[in-house]
């Protein structure tokens, strides 16, 4: 047997001596040339310097789930480790156990050195002196260290609530404790109830004056905190007196919920003679079963029963048998809270009927979802009728007890699934598949083809759409076959029948049907095991594998060492492309060497390939040679190995290879970012800059701050003599500034300083407006390119410095219009003063403007409220007016002569008269002391209309709180309201505004709603009072697939109409509506002729803009000027007919361009 082998082996290597004889005299073949140009055209992952060069953290060893649980505490005497990591986890769940003193001790004194992690860590620490002292010592600490101040407040809360050291404050704010009726809770409750445990002698005198406020909420909280004491004092009398205090309000139906279940708690805290019989009492009080009061749901009847399920499981039962029906529902209830919070058998048995009597307890319908999803917690069979007839008979609740079903697998659910699966949404298909395929509802065969339909769809540009739209609007639902098939194809315990099945398919549809062949791979590849494992080798060795295939293969290839490692070894037998690739994925450095230094030029690119796909390390100084192949791809895969590689070596031959043609090193590849995808823009920007450096008399360097948009953010062009940054704002706007030799000297020195030149990829975490930028460095001799996804560190301070270089003395302002449009002037413009609206009268030119803050209104703002009182109604109502007062002060007209605005001016005719916020106090929902114009709407000098979304409509009069006019249903916004102040057209909602809305016309006198008789649609919205028509303008815009694909939109689409708010009359009407729609101050500049005014329309896509005349009457637009290259619209210009001018806003610069004039046709 052993000589048999011996010549078996003989042969394979005759067989590859063969081969690579062959091969090295052999060209790479169409096919694979084309797949080994995608594996080069893939996005490489950053490079392994870059990795290197920081500091990885010590990796922790993975914690079985066990560890963390609430049973299995750490002893004492755990090591430190083990005691952070549990407690850690378990810190801000307020049903963890609880730490043991010693324990608590072990985790202050690891942690005193660290502010964050002791700050997390407090919670779990017990009010003691001894406690309080120490952490008093970390305080103190912290005073003057500013890593400290994101933290105080912490440290300041756990020393105010557990210790003396701040008693005065937390005196002033347990007097302060009140009812909130709107919000159904205490004000200052928690410092009332700190106060009784550090101080008893101030809080005494304090809680019985509470106990006759007046406010039931207090006063019940106080009347329980002296109940409390005079238990643990032992002071029978006062304990009796406050108990049958606590038990009358308890019993009270008149009394709010929250001193109601305050009364139960406090009376549940402890054992006393006829407690049990008193509890079961209150279960013939219906309302006692769901409580709520304000914002807040209680269960009180749950308290007792909690403190010990092991006494009160069995009574509960027996009183759910009972024929009460109170009662009955009373102790169901305390059962399925219990198993909501704690699954067991014994609770969950009595009220299985449950699920198939929804009506039978009334508690909210959340808490029957999480009923039925812990019906897997643990093995109840005796659930599954209970399931299936949620399934067949409840569209709210199906697609959980669906997903329950999927731990039965019980055949008996299949008709009631599949009816499901039919009726539900398409978000909602999912869980009732889990249901259905577990359960054996589809058929493997059926499994198969429901992919291959996915598939399909998947395939074509149309199909994805059609994918995409499905996921967004709710009530369409995909052909069941395709809905099965995408959940099938996320899934990851695929039977094995399945995957060969799909293998089988992509197979036979490699030539008949290549796109879906590849769609059928690709979800082939998500999924785990040694079939998928098996394929992909496979079709590697038979060169019959696509880009995606290899990529596939080479990110799970330490998977594939273990699963199919001989056929693994079978690639490195071969030639060309499979050993290449083989070499990467058996990680075989010996093979790697070989192929470099073969002639097998196919093996040679794959190897270059995959490893710049896997960040494999190869020899350089192998590679290197290759960069002179007479093959260009093979010199191409070379070179973007040696790119995606970045390290020194890599960089100098790179810039040999590239002499005098400026060629830049660095990583940038179109990976997935919360950043972006593409970052081509970028690489065309490198693209001018260098042609730009290349020409005779280009810059001798280049500097500069690159963004992954159509312009640049800043370049500084270096010339023998000088220095020029140039700051581009956007497509319209760039600055300029010489920079001062000094200036560029100080730096480079920073640049230097912080090797910058070295500094690989520059890639955090973010979780929303990531920046995405580069930083490229250029000249003759060749270019270093830093890429960033909000990077930090030095690179920040280093693109900080850069960009300083284009601010201070010498900026100019340049538009590039400015070409195209002679005799443009920058009329004003100054960084500390914004102009956000312009008006003209002869020689009378007012701009609206904005002022920047200065450092001492800033420092007030910051600081000026912190003594404020913010449990004092007053105090607020005071610190909102201030706020209010800063803010307006930023804002003014001014008046324009000769480019100086110091001078403030009225406001101009035309404008409506300045709302005085003031006059109109923010209720303390209102966090912010600025409204929401759009949905604000003046009535009169002395009243407002706001629309409130789903807290309703409201009308406030001047010095007055807001009133709520709506009724509970529904959500409002964008009103628009009549001059006269009688009628408002406004948006509605039943529901939620992703569906359809509707308008309604509401009359301000009466209080009376009218539907308006306009068709729903996703975006309807009124506009704008049309004073020529005495008719409201109405928007209607049907969502569809070209409005989310963002193609042109179908016609009829996008609708409006004009509405009579007092009769209800509505009349479709067409013509050109942008310069309506555009929201501003004041209405379009008048003409002078009834009906005719100035507009502008942008064209956002072709960066300009048409100013022309509209006419109100029928709605229709007559350019007479296209400004290029720059976007505005109405509000933000204004005509000068009779010096021919027009005036133009432009994020917060005045400019004044010339206006021919021809007179205008009449009307």
């Amino acid at each position: 047997m052993n000589r048999l082998n011996h010549i078996f082996l003989l042969l394979i290597l005759l067989a590859c001596c063969k081969t690579g004889a062959s091969a090295q005299t052999s060209q790479t073949s169409p096919q694979s040339a084309a797949v080994l140009k995608e594996l080069l055209a893939a996005p490489a992952p950053t490079p392994r310097t870059a990795v290197a060069a920081e500091t990885p953290e010590p990796t922790k060893s993975e914690r079985p789930a066990k560890f963390f649980d609430k049973e299995n505490v750490p002893p004492d005497d755990a090591p430190i480790e083990d005691l952070q990591e549990y407690w850690n986890l378990w810190v801000g769940n307020y049903l963890r156990p609880v730490p043991s003193n010693t324990v608590c001790q072990r985790l202050l004194d690891s942690t005193k050195g660290d502010f964050a992690h002791l700050a997390r860590f407090l919670q779990l620490i017990p009010s003691s002196d001894n406690f309080a002292e120490q952490i008093k010592q970390v305080f103190d600490r912290g005073t003057n260290d500013p890593e400290f101040e994101s933290y105080r407040e912490a440290y300041k809360k756990w020393l105010l609530f557990n210790s003396k050291y701040f008693l005065g404050e937390l005196i002033a704010k347990a007097n302060k404790v009140k009812d909130d009726a709107e919000g159904g809770y205490v004000d200052n409750d928690d410092e009332l109830i700190a106060l009784t445990k550090l101080d008893w002698s101030r809080a005494e005198p304090l809680l019985k004056a509470l106990v006759d406020t007046g406010q039931p909420r207090t006063s019940t909280l106080a009347i329980s905190l002296l109940y409390r004491h005079s238990i643990d004092e032992k002071e029978t009398d006062s304990e009796l007196n406050f108990r049958s205090k606590l038990q009358t309000i308890a019993s009270n139906r008149s009394l709010p919920g929250r001193a109601r279940g305050t009364a139960i708690d406090f009376l549940s805290e402890s054992d006393w003679s006829g407690r049990d019989e008193w509890y079961l009492s209150l279960f013939s009080d219906e309302s006692l079963i769901s409580v709520r009061d304000g914002n807040y749901g209680f269960s009180p009847l749950d308290t007792l029963f909690g403190r010990d399920p092991d006494k009160w499981i069995p009574v509960m039962t027996k009183l759910v048998a009972g024929k009460d029906k109170t009662i009955q529902q009373a102790a169901a209830s305390c059962l399925v809270r219990h198993v909501n919070f704690r699954p067991r058998r014994d609770a969950i048995l009595p009220v299985l009927r449950w699920l198939t009597d929804p009506d039978w307890i009334p508690i909210n319908g959340t808490e029957r979802a999480w009923f039925m999803q812990h019906m897997d917690d643990l093995d109840v069979p005796e659930s599954i009728p209970g399931l299936i007839w949620i399934v067949e008979n409840d569209e709210d609740y199906r697609k959980w007890a669906a997903r329950t079903l999927a731990y039965y697998k019980d055949a008996r659910a299949i008709p009631a699934l599949k009816k499901a699966l039919a009726e539900v949404r398409e978000d909602d298909r999912t869980m009732i598949l889990e249901g259905l395929v577990a359960s054996g509802g589809v058929p493997e065969t059926e499994q198969v083809e429901a992919i291959e339909a996915y598939a399909a769809m998947r395939a074509t540009e149309p199909g994805r759409e059609k994918l995409d739209r499905f996921r967004t609007l709710s009530d369409e639902r995909l052909p069941i076959p395709v809905s099965i098939g995408r959940y099938l194809s996320t899934q990851q315990n695929t039977p094995d029948s399945v995957v060969r099945g799909v293998l089988s398919r992509a197979t036979a549809l490699r030539k008949t049907n290549p796109a879906v062949s590849r769609a059928l791979m690709e979800i082939a590849e998500g999924w785990q095991g040694r079939q998928v494992d098996l394929e992909l080798v496979r079709r590697i060795a038979a060169n019959t594998a696509e880009a995606n295939t290899i990529i596939a293969a080479l990110n799970r290839r330490a998977n594939l060492r273990k699963s199919v490692e001989p056929e693994l070894h079978s690639l490195i037998a071969a030639s060309a492309v499979p050993k290449g690739i083989g070499a990467v994925l058996i990680e075989d450095d010996n093979t790697a060497g070989s192929i470099l230094i073969s002639n097998d030029q196919s093996a040679q690119i794959a190897l270059l390939a995959s490893a710049r796909l896997t960040q494999t390390a190869l020899p350089i100084n192998l590679v290197a040679p290759l960069l002179k192949s007479k093959n260009t791809l093979l010199a191409l895969a070379a070179e973007r190995y040696l790119l995606a590689e970045d390290s020194k070596e890599s960089r100098t031959i790179l810039l040999q290879h590239h002499p005098n043609e400026a060629f830049i090193t660095g990583w940038r590849e179109n990976i997935e970012m919360l950043g972006g995808e593409n970052f081509d823009q970028i690489g065309k920007h490198e693209e001018k800059l260098k042609a730009e450096l290349l020409k005779p008399d280009g810059p001798t360097e280049i500097l500069a701050l690159l963004s992954n948009s159509e312009h640049y953010s800043g370049v500084l062009r270096i010339y023998p003599d000088k220095a020029v940054y140039t700051h581009y704002e956007d497509v319209s706007r760039y600055r300029e500034r010489v920079v001062p030799v000094t200036e560029l000297s100080i730096f480079r020195e920073l640049a230097s300083t912080r090797g910058l030149a070295d500094l690989g990829p520059q890639i955090e975490q973010c979780h929303h407006n990531c920046w995405i930028s580069e930083f490229v460095m250029l000249s003759k001799d060749g270019g270093r390119r830093l890429f960033a996804q909000a990077g930090g560190g030095g690179w920040i301070a280093v693109a900080t410095s850069f960009q300083a270089l284009g601010t201070g003395e010498g900026v100019t302002t340049h538009y590039n219009f400015a070409k195209n449009i002679k005799g443009l002037e920058v009329l004003y413009a100054d960084d500390k003063l914004s102009v956000l609206d312009v008006w003209q009268r002869g020689d009378d030119i007012r701009i609206f403007v904005e002022r920047a803050e200065t450092e001492e209104e800033l420092k007030s703002r910051l600081n000026g409220d912190e003594k404020e009182d913010e449990d004092d109604e007053n105090a607020r109502a005071q610190s909102k007016l201030r706020e209010i007062a800063r803010y307006n002060a930023l804002f003014s007209w001014r008046s324009l002569k000769e480019r100086d605005a110091s001078s403030v001016a009225t406001v101009p005719d035309g404008y409506p008269s300045t709302f005085d916020a003031a006059r109109f106090p923010l209720d303390d929902g209102n966090y912010s002391p600025y409204r929401d114009e759009r949905n604000m709407q003046v009535l009169s000098s002395d009243s407002i209309l706001i629309a409130r979304n789903f807290d309703g409509l409201w009308k406030q009069v001047a010095g007055t709180k807001a009133v709520r006019i709506s009724g509970d249903d529904g959500a409002y916004a964008a009103p628009i309201v009549t001059p006269d102040g009688k009628w408002a057209v406004i948006a509605k909602t039943d529901g939620n505004w992703s569906e359809p809305n509707y308008l309604v016309r509401w009359n301000l006198e009466t209080g009376r709603e009218f539907r308006v008789k306009v068709e729903p649609a996703e975006d309807l919205m009124p506009i704008r009072f049309l004073p020529l028509h005495r008719k409201i303008l109405i928007y209607s815009a049907k969502a569809g697939p070209e409005m989310l694909s963002g193609r042109p939109v179908a016609p009829g689409a996008v609708n409006f109409y004009l509405i009579d708010p007092q009769t209800g009359e509505v009349k479709p009407v067409s013509g050109e509506f942008e310069p309506l729609r555009q929201e501003g101050k004041r209405f379009l500049q008048p003409i002078g002729e009834p009906g005719q005014y100035w507009a502008a329309i942008p064209d956002q896509d072709k960066n300009q803009t048409q100013v022309g005349r509209y006419n109100l009457k029928d709605f229709s637009f007559k350019p007479v000027l296209t400004v290029p290259q720059i976007s505005f619209d109405s509000m933000s210009m204004w005509v000068d007919e009779k010096a021919g001018k027009l005036y133009v806003v432009y994020k917060g610069q005045l400019l004044r361009l010339p206006l021919e004039l021809k007179p205008s046709s009449p009307p």
